[in-house]
Parts: C-alpha cells; sequence; structure tokens
C-alpha cells in the first residue's frame, strides 16, 4: 500500500472518530427508537473494528518469520491476549483473506466459532439460517450448536404424525421397510398439532 493510501485510511478513521465529542448530551436525548437504533450502527461499528483488526494480524502473521514478535506486539497494542489474536488470524485465513467482498453478516464471535469447526463455511450458513428465523439468536447458543447438533439434518418441511414413545421403533422401521442407517436426527421450526386424537408435527 503506498504511503499516501495509508494516510487516507487514517485519515478517514480520525474524521470519523472526532466526531464523537460531547455527543453524551446528545445520546441522553433520544427517544427509545432512536437509541435502539443507534445500538444498532454502534454494532456495525464494533464489527467493522473487529473486521479491521482482523485483517491487520492477518497480514502482519503472513509476512511473519519464525521467531517474529510481530503478531504479538500488535496483539498487545490491541490489549488482546495472543490466543485471542491467533483467532482473528484463524478467521482471517478461513473467511476474508480470499474473499475480497467480505461483509461480517454476524457479529464477531460468531466466525470465531465457526473458524474453529471442520466445516467453518457450512457453520456460518447455518448460523446465518438460525438468525434469520430467530433474529436474537446468539452466539452462545451457536456454541452450543457446534458442540453437540452440527450432525442434524434440517427436516425436510412437511405434515408428520407424531408416533408414541412406547411404540417400538424397529417394529415401525420393519413395517416401513427401513433399517437403521435410514434415520438420522432433524432439526427445523416445529408446531404441534392434536387432531382427532392424534398429533401432528407440522415442520417448516
Amino acid at each position: 500500500m503506498a504511503e499516501n493510501d495509508a494516510g487516507e485510511i487514517i485519515h478517514a478513521l480520525q474524521r470519523f472518530t472526532s466526531g464523537f465529542k460531547g455527543i453524551r448530551s446528545k445520546i441522553e436525548s433520544m427517544n427509545d427508537d432512536e437509541l435502539i437504533e443507534l445500538y444498532d450502527r454502534a454494532k456495525e461499528i464494533s464489527n467493522v473494528s473487529w473486521l479491521i483488526r482482523c485483517i491487520i494480524l492477518g497480514t502482519a502473521h503472513r509476512r511473519a518469520v519464525k521467531g517474529d514478535r510481530t503478531v504479538v506486539e500488535l496483539a498487545e497494542t490491541f490489549g488482546i491476549g495472543r490466543r485471542m489474536a491467533e483467532l482473528d488470524i484463524q478467521v482471517y485465513n478461513t473467511f476474508i483473506r480470499e474473499n475480497q467482498d467480505f461483509e461480517p453478516l454476524l457479529p464477531a464471535a460468531f466466525y470465531q466459532l465457526a473458524a474453529r469447526h471442520p466445516n467453518p463455511e457450512e457453520a456460518i450458513g447455518m448460523a446465518l439460517e438460525m438468525k434469520a428465523e430467530k433474529p436474537k439468536y446468539t452466539s452462545s447458543e451457536f456454541g452450543r450448536l457446534l458442540k453437540g447438533n452440527m450432525g442434524k439434518e434440517r427436516a425436510q418441511p412437511g405434515f408428520y404424525i407424531l408416533v408414541p414413545s412406547n411404540v417400538k421403533l424397529d417394529a415401525l422401521m420393519q413395517e416401513a421397510n427401513l433399517d437403521e442407517t435410514g434415520t438420522s436426527e432433524l432439526h427445523g421450526r416445529t408446531r404441534i398439532y392434536s387432531i382427532g386424537g392424534n398429533l401432528y408435527a407440522d415442520i417448516s
């Protein structure tokens, strides 16, 4: 990057941050809807800050030679530990480095969790689906999903009859001419209905 390019980026950030002087009184005079909108924008700014940190650490790591303390020193500058710096580097290498159009569609924690998963792109895809279905879906829930439920398949949408738990599964499988390898755990948005004494699940 040319020196004037670096100066342009730094100047833009300085202009961006300098406008916050005396902002507290303006925030305190906002109505509730304005406060919520401001908070949403602040979260976006936080994501941009994290993204810049990932790119800086990832780029420094790519250039570093063995024994170079550049990454460690940058981590100290950012006020984060080496482990967090390594995680940001992993996110950079997994999602950002080869994608010039990368934009964080989720908070940083989702990408940090997904980067450690064997199928990171699949994991992020699932997180985006879950966020679309449940806007308040948290990274903690996503972490639990990755630890225990990543092997589950999304159920095909449809209307299913529910079978009481005292009915033998093997008998049902024999009746349907299935073997055990034909079964899998499923997940999806489910609504339960009682019709004529039977229970049904509507999966969407």
